[in-house]
């Protein structure tokens, strides 16, 4: 839940406490696996860096996480259906429908092409398949719904977690789909300061009506029946006669009897991707480490004045915000200085100095 929210503002961790009591088992499947497509799947750890926390490295957010997910859904995509490669699609008759006597006449079948073609042009048809094919690859289904906007035809593709559907008894046709998830509310006290809520949203789709209702907020929910007040300026009475949503599972043919979802394509590669982004993190923090070969000096008077002067090193600052892994904001800590244009000279004629390096196979075992 915490994504790109400021995890700072007063009544975040209240608000992210009541939504995640919200979340079902499923929610939280798809969730985990559409994370491992955008990079998210470690938020919550500890910086891989912070030496201020006492954490195995195990149990730490690694610094690099590799996209190798979103590149392959993104290929594959591409080759499906990027330019050139979208499926054609004909009204015409083939040579064993004409000679059934089956299809449509030529000159219908072509007005016909033509109105296909101009409203899959309106309705960004290609653009929305691709959408739908990205979804059911990164969490294992898709859902995509059928509206008008503004008197345009549109294909509005939504996150298979928030959905619930409802199926006829022949168990393939939608009756209707509940759309639930919680999200965060940022308002402004009469004080001037920042708050946030847990809200919960709800949109209802079906044979007839199209109804979204007014937030909810979480903590006025109580434990009875919540009393939704339905939106009528969002809602629309469609009168389709269908519900206007099409579910599709991605591999379906491996599916349980109970299953509402698709096998997405890194399903079974859960801790491969792991394995892949610590073994770059470890091998990116030796390089940080020990790359940099450090010297090191003997024979010298410790009081002294160091050798070229005192200098600081760098600030870094987390990446959730919270603090810095070197430094601080007013300044990092004390550093020997070194540089192209540092000379370090010793009095002591037995004073030496070295460096310590890695060999330079070093990482091949990470690497490899």
């Amino acid at each position: 839940m915490h994504g790109l929210y400021a995890t700072n503002i007063a009544g975040f961790t209240q608000a992210e406490r009541l939504a995640q009591q919200w979340l079902s088992p499923r929610y939280r499947k798809l969730d985990r696996l559409e994370r491992y497509v955008v990079g998210e799947q470690y938020e919550g750890l500890p910086d891989f860096f912070n030496p201020k926390q006492d954490v195995p490295l195990m149990e730490r957010a690694p610094n690099i996480v590799h996209s190798i997910v979103e590149a392959a859904i993104r290929q594959h995509c591409d080759f499906a259906l990027g330019e050139g490669r979208f499926p054609g699609i004909s009204a015409a008759a083939d040579d064993d429908e004409r000679l059934l006597g089956e299809g449509m006449p030529d000159e219908m079948a072509q007005l016909y092409e033509a109105w296909l073609r101009l409203l899959m042009r309106h309705a960004c048809f290609p653009e929305a398949c691709v959408d739908a094919l990205a979804n059911a690859e990164a969490c294992g289904t898709a859902v995509s719904v059928v509206a008008l906007v503004n008197g345009c035809p549109a294909i509005h593709t939504l996150r298979a977690k928030w959905c619930q559907p409802e199926f006829d008894d022949s168990g393939s046709t939608i009756k209707a789909l509940e759309v639930q998830y919680p999200f965060f509310s940022y308002e402004k006290s009469d004080q001037g300061q920042w708050m946030v809520y847990a809200k919960l949203y709800r949109r209802r789709i079906d044979e007839t009506r199209d109804v979204v209702y007014k937030p909810i907020d979480m903590m006025q929910m109580g434990l009875g029946q919540i009393d939704w007040q339905e939106d009528a300026a969002k809602s629309v009475t469609h009168n389709l006669g269908f519900c206007p949503v099409v579910w599709y599972k991605l591999r379906s043919s491996y599916e349980h009897a109970s299953d509402l979802d698709g096998y997405p394509i890194h399903g079974t590669q859960l801790d491969e991707l792991d394995a892949l982004n610590y073994s770059l993190s470890q091998r990116g923090r030796a390089a940080i480490y020990s790359g940099d070969p450090q010297a090191y000096e003997t024979g010298v008077d410790p009081q002294a004045p160091p050798a070229g002067g005192m200098g600081r090193a760098a600030i870094v600052p987390a990446k959730d915000g919270s603090g810095y892994v070197f430094g601080s904001t007013t300044g990092g800590r004390p550093a020997r200085k070194k540089g192209a244009g540092t000379v370090w000279s010793y009095e002591n004629p037995e004073a030496k100095v070295g460096l310590l390096s890695l060999p330079g196979d070093a990482l091949n075992s990470i690497s490899d």
